[in-house]
């Protein structure tokens, strides 16, 4: 997904851009538009845990399917997560596909599925962007949220990326009330890889929306007067529009499909790819209906 760089943010939210609204009755919108879309490909925390995936995640022959449809829409860009999406027996083939059908790729990971001949194989292909994750910029914190050994596990990957010719990748990180204090600790960790940083808060739904991880009011004015002073040295996600002006879009493991207004403000299904005629038809269909919804 695109990336947004912010200097002199105040306001709170990790200054979020308002995605454009079509106000005009008469003006349909541009179905052509590039968007970016986040796709849940499984969720299965990690490679060992296979057997907890959903029986109703979009097998290989469904995720195929669905890249092709990614690679006929212009400006398309695909960022990968989970769950871990390195936990699916088939993750590398779908990367392969997706690089062969020129659909831009980014993929978020814990680190786990990282192996000396995958980060070779990333570094190798030029088409493949990687998010490490981290919830802590020390391992006492980082694996008392993901569990012992996450931390790890993530500094290992990035070692192998580095050491690999793999550069220029991006830690991902959610602020949380756990480790908004360590913002200086991710950015050095960051510059020690040469990597980028990316900050994201909680969404309003889904599996990141527990209060005893959401910023209280103190640390959100502490996550913004950090930000006044290090603005221009993250890349800040944003659940509805990305850096380059993309409506978000999300497919989940089971093929449903959220339009950016329901990933920023509530999780509600737009369809799903299996029952539905496929993403393009989604999201052809909520598009209109949105606008026929707009004050005139």
């Amino acid at each position: 997904m695109g990336e947004n760089t912010v200097t002199g943010l105040t306001a709170s939210g990790l200054g979020r851009p308002r995605a454009r609204r079509v106000n005009d009755r008469a003006c349909l919108p541009d179905l052509e538009a590039p968007i970016s879309l986040i796709w849940e490909l499984t969720g299965a925390p990690e490679a060992a845990d296979r057997r907890r995936r959903d029986p109703r995640e979009l097998n290989t022959a469904e995720c195929r399917s669905l890249i092709d449809e990614f690679a006929l829409m212009p400006g398309c860009s695909v960022r990968i997560g989970g769950g871990e999406p390195t936990a699916r027996a088939d993750f590398w083939e779908l990367l392969d596909h997706a690089t062969d059908r020129r659909v831009a790729v980014t993929f978020s990971t814990t680190g786990v599925g990282l192996t000396p001949a995958a980060a070779t194989r990333i570094a190798t292909s030029g088409a493949v962007e990687v998010l490490i994750s981290l919830a802590g910029a020390t391992e006492a914190v980082d694996d008392l949220s993901r569990g012992a050994g996450s931390y790890a596990t993530a500094v290992r990957a990035m070692e192998l990326l580095l050491s690999s010719g793999a550069y220029g990748f991006t830690i991902s990180v959610v602020v949380t009330q756990h480790n908004v204090g360590q913002l200086d600790g991710f950015l050095a960790i960051a510059n020690l890889f040469g990597a980028k940083l990316r900050l994201a808060q909680l969404r309003p739904a889904g599996a990141h929306s527990r209060d005893d991880l959401r910023l209280l009011s103190r640390q959100q004015r502490t996550l913004d007067l950090w930000l006044l002073d290090h603005g221009d040295q993250v890349l800040l996600d944003d659940p509805a529009v990305d850096g380059a002006g993309r409506a978000v879009w999300l497919v989940d493991s089971i093929g449903d499909v959220y339009s950016h207004r329901s990933v920023a403000h509530g999780a509600v299904s737009a369809g799903n790819v299996r029952a539905d005629g496929g993403f393009a038809h989604i999201r052809r269909r909520a598009e209109l209906s949105a606008d026929l919804r707009a004050p005139a």
